[in-house]
């Protein structure tokens, strides 16, 4: 009897970390498109700065990406983590 209830909660802490896992690698990937685009953008911008009277969109972009940063770096750890886990279980 105890060796099923473990069982089963065994099993369910396990879907809940690799759901847990899989929310964070999607939010990884939306992370860095957005910072990616907003890299190109705030090149493209400050090549063109003639033409621009307004600077304060690329230094929002600039702080933007920056702020990215703090949220990337955490995510790719945890992202390599998963990957040698995952690696581990197949060996």
């Amino acid at each position: 009897m105890i060796s099923t209830a473990t069982a089963i909660v065994w099993d369910s802490a396990l879907s809940q970390g690799e759901t847990l896992g899989a929310i964070a690698v999607a939010i990884l990937i939306i992370l860095l498109i957005a910072k990616e685009l907003l890299s190109s953008y705030e090149s493209e911008k400050s090549e063109k700065m003639e033409e621009i009277k307004d600077t304060s969109v690329i230094v929002k972009a600039k702080t933007i990406v920056r702020n990215l940063n703090v949220i990337v770096y955490p995510l790719l750890f945890l992202f390599a983590l998963i990957v040698c886990i995952k690696i581990i279980e197949v060996l």
